[in-house]
């Protein structure tokens, strides 16, 4: 992200040494306020951990993993993660629609 800033259209990605469970990866997380249609991915070698939904602009996020995360050897975080983050302003050249 630049500088803890995230346009309000892109995902957030959190890397982990080891791969990592996909199964219920959601039963796992927690985002403060909540995410309307909040979707994880996990990328094939199970390493890069993928957010996206509605991210309302101007708004500071914490996200946060719990410790009972597994890999994909059963094996838990261990420690709490957490991530805070803000969304930019929305771009008013990016809007649809013609001016007046």
């Amino acid at each position: 992200s630049d500088n803890g800033q995230k346009e309000v259209y892109s995902s957030v990605a959190i890397n982990f040494n080891a791969p990592i469970k996909a199964k219920d990866v959601l039963n796992f997380i927690t985002i403060h306020p909540q995410v309307p249609e909040l979707e994880a991915v996990v990328d094939q070698e199970g390493q890069t951990l993928w957010f996206s939904g509605f991210y309302a602009p101007e708004t500071v996020y914490k996200l946060i993993i719990s410790p009972n995360l597994p890999d994909k050897w059963n094996v838990r975080l261990g420690q709490e993660y957490s991530l805070n983050f803000r969304t930019k302003p929305v771009d008013p050249s990016s809007c649809a629609g013609e001016g007046s």
